[in-house]
């Protein structure tokens, strides 16, 4: 969830509600799936969902408002002037690290202070959630009046060009920026082992921006702007046209004009595009997911209060999907605003129509099992994250990096995979607590992600079961002679072999199994951790562990 600030009055002017009370409008913009953090008299702290880019600004969230109070339904028009200006897509910059440019220029733009706060507000929480921090997007907004088109984004050497970067007075090369300007050491994990930067300038050489870094001093925007030219960068094309489609327009929505650039060496030869996108859905397929028959005319009159255009057709809806909403990637997204426009609230909850009987699912009914006898054994149960990273997972143990499901988009470099193991978890449990008390007796009945061909998705969750046993005389017996009262607990005989493993101090390891178990149900490896894992996770303490499989 991103949390937007906005002014109240602002936020009723725009939304046509200026008798409405602070009450009111908290309990409808919550029935529209937008809570409210806080709010007093003058300001509104709103949860968006990341799906809803659109209401990361004050604009956004008054259009949305308007509609859904129904003071204005339906689809709002938005257009954009042939273009007079032209940006140029160098060769440098399209095999460097940002290769796709987006770009557009507002005109007759009424600046205040309350139109500027926005604008930094929308623009940072793009960064932050459609751009992943800038890595996939990053947004530059300049007046327009200081600098002269055409402009060029190309890629150049770290230090071939100085310029004054925003709230600075000194000219900086690009590698300075990185290495001294606040954002240059914030964001230049976004260019890492880049060896050219990307940059754009206007006809006399001057720079607008440093993607996605920082823009120029030159460029500031003030109260004093009437002419904005936006630049958007990145990895994505699509992701680029969707993020200048809401910011193209929140400007709009102050009245000002939209007119295109033209893109000379892209694909796309003008940008922005604002015409609403053509989609469809019926009355059958509402009726089939909400369970609620509401008739194709009561549906499209709820697509109306989301801000669609939507006429009906017999049973069939046919839908026009405005340029600011880049969510709708299905017809059940159609469905979903539907139903948030009927209200949930208003659904009348219905019997079954057969009968059912509700038990556990026999894994969770094993593991509970499980750990309430690991509780009555002395060890303290652990919830840890299913996100991981390769460091944590196969560096720090000592490991060859193996399959495992990759995060496509990480938002940070903590979180990049699904985890294959429990045990690098608990050894960071017991990382975070060295200056408590000994022994340290962990154990985690979690689940763990791993690669499968066969499983639709190409993955299957499986649960398994690891213990942690930490204090100056952990040993191998230790962990053997806890698992072995685990499994008499449980009807079961242990069998135990010498092993190899790289996380195990050699001739300290062994593999374990069920007796007349098969698969990997109840099977897995103990023993004592590694000195050199230990020194990893800067743990001084000896440690033993046991990891298995439940299933």
């Amino acid at each position: 969830m991103a949390i937007i600030s906005v002014d109240f009055d602002e936020l009723r002017k725009i939304a046509k509600m200026p008798g409405a009370s602070a009450k009111q409008v908290a309990e409808t913009l919550s029935m529209m799936g937008l809570p409210v953090d806080r709010h007093d008299a003058e300001e509104f702290m709103v949860e968006v969902s990341p799906n809803r880019p659109d209401c990361y600004s004050v604009e956004g969230l008054g259009r949305a408002l308007e509609a859904f109070s129904g003071k204005t339904k339906g689809l709002r028009k938005y257009s954009a002037a042939a273009p007079k200006v032209e940006m140029r897509i160098d060769e440098s910059a399209k095999s460097g690290p940002r290769p796709f440019a987006a770009a557009a220029v507002v005109r007759n733009v009424k600046m205040n202070d309350a139109t500027i706060k926005s604008m930094i507000q929308i623009q940072e929480k793009l960064h932050d959630t459609l751009g992943r921090r800038r890595k996939k997007v990053a947004i530059g907004i300049h007046d327009l009046s200081k600098v002269r088109p055409p402009f060029v984004y190309k890629a150049v050497k770290p230090d071939a060009v100085k310029f004054v970067p925003l709230d600075t007075k000194v000219e900086m090369s690009l590698e300075e920026i990185l290495l001294e300007h606040p954002k240059g050491i914030g964001y230049a994990k976004a260019l890492a082992g880049a060896k050219t930067y990307p940059l754009i300038v206007d006809a006399n050489g001057d720079v607008l921006s440093f993607p996605p870094i920082i823009n120029g001093e030159l460029t500031r925007v003030t109260e004093k702007t009437t002419e904005l030219f936006i630049d958007m960068t990145g990895t994505s094309p699509q992701a680029l046209n969707d993020a200048l489609n809401i910011v193209c327009c929140m400007f709009a929505d102050r009245g000002a004009q939209i007119e295109q650039v033209k893109l000379s060496g892209a694909e796309r030869l003008v940008t922005p595009d604002l015409e609403p996108k053509k989609a469809q859905t019926s009355a059958g397929a509402v009726a089939g997911l909400l369970g609620k028959k509401l008739g194709a005319q009561r549906a499209a009159a709820c697509l109306e209060k989301m801000g669609f255009g939507a006429k009906a057709n017999g049973d069939k809806i046919e839908v026009l999907v405005p340029a600011y909403r880049n969510d709708i990637l299905h017809e059940w997204d159609l469905i979903e605003d539907v139903g948030i426009a009927f209200g949930f609230e208003n659904f009348e909850g219905t019997k079954p129509r057969f009968a059912t009987i509700g038990s556990r699912h026999p894994r969770e009914a094993m593991a509970d099992e499980i750990r309430e006898k690991m509780i009555g054994l002395g060890f303290q149960d652990c919830i840890t994250f299913m996100l991981s990273n390769e460091k944590k997972e196969f560096a720090r143990m000592g490991a060859v990096e193996e399959p495992r499901v990759r995060i496509a988009n990480p938002l940070t470099e903590e979180t990049t995979m699904l985890r294959v193991s429990l045990l690098p978890s608990l050894l960071g449990v017991l990382e975070n607590n060295t200056t408590q008390a000994y022994p340290q007796k962990l154990f985690e009945a979690g689940e763990v992600v791993l690669p499968d061909s066969k499983a639709e998705t190409n993955a299957s969750t499986v649960k398994k079961l690891c213990m942690v046993a930490s204090h100056k005389d952990a040993n191998l017996a230790e962990a053997k002679s806890a698992l072995d009262a685990l499994f008499r607990e449980l009807g079961k005989t242990l069998l135990v072999e010498e092993t190899d493993a790289p996380f195990l101090a050699p001739g300290r390891a062994a593999k374990v199994s069920a007796k007349g178990e098969k698969g990997r149900r109840l099977s897995g490896v103990l023993g004592e951790l590694h000195p050199a894992v230990l020194e990893k996770f800067k743990i001084e303490m000896p440690v033993a562990a046991f990891e298995i499989f439940l299933e």
